[in-house]
């Protein structure tokens, strides 16, 4: 669906909702802002206590929640190709649309980790601005993914189970959450819940 599209949306909130958002600061602000931060606060939060050095994984965590905050507004304004897999009201109290918000959440903290803690691996040979360009890149590339991953075939689910993967693999060798000598407390439950969410995605796909 093109930007200039008129084409009305009525599985997403209803008659009357047109299939993009009426203007960029609704889509950029609430939507993106708020999935961002919302779906992807666990992966915010090993950031916050890793122990890696700031002056690359502040650039690269920046330049990852603001590129995919964006990415997410671009898909909801009808710039991405393919149709915009949205966060529905009318199934959100539905078991479809909690497992949209579960695949949803997977996603976003997938690519917000690989984007964060990916960016500071890179960033170790290229220094900060390489961190940050990796971390805008990787992150505007996973939104440009999410209609593709969030479909219910064979190449969805193992393109998911290929990001999951990687993004908790990053978060464990960056963020060290296991490590006893650096983490706190809450470091290893918040690893375990993303990688039990990535689990029950996946497995509800396989089902």
């Amino acid at each position: 669906m093109s930007a200039g599209s008129e084409h009305v949306d009525r599985r997403d909130g209803g008659a009357g909702k047109r299939g993009r958002d009426a203007d960029w600061w609704t889509s950029l602000g609430y939507h993106g802002v708020w999935q961002v931060f919302g779906l992807g606060l666990p992966t915010i939060w090993l950031a916050f206590q890793s122990p890696t050095t700031a002056n690359l994984l502040g650039p690269a965590a920046i330049a990852g929640i603001y590129g995919l905050a964006l990415g997410i507004a671009a898909g909801r304004q009808g710039v991405l190709r393919g149709d915009w897999p949205r966060l529905s009201r009318r199934k959100l109290g539905t078991g479809v649309g909690y497992r949209r918000v579960l695949r949803r959440h997977c996603l976003v903290a997938g690519t917000l980790a690989l984007a964060t803690f990916g960016g500071v691996l890179v960033g170790r040979v290229g220094g900060a601005v390489v961190a940050g360009a990796t971390g805008l890149v990787v992150s505007l590339a996973g939104a440009v993914a999410f209609p593709r991953l969030s479909d219910d075939d064979q190449r969805a689910l193992v393109g998911r189970a290929c990001l999951y993967t990687a993004g908790l693999a990053v978060t464990v060798l960056v963020a060290r959450p296991l490590d006893p000598a650096t983490a706190i407390t809450s470091a290893p439950l918040t690893l375990a819940f993303l990688a039990a969410t990535a689990v029950v995605d996946l497995r509800q796909s396989v089902a």
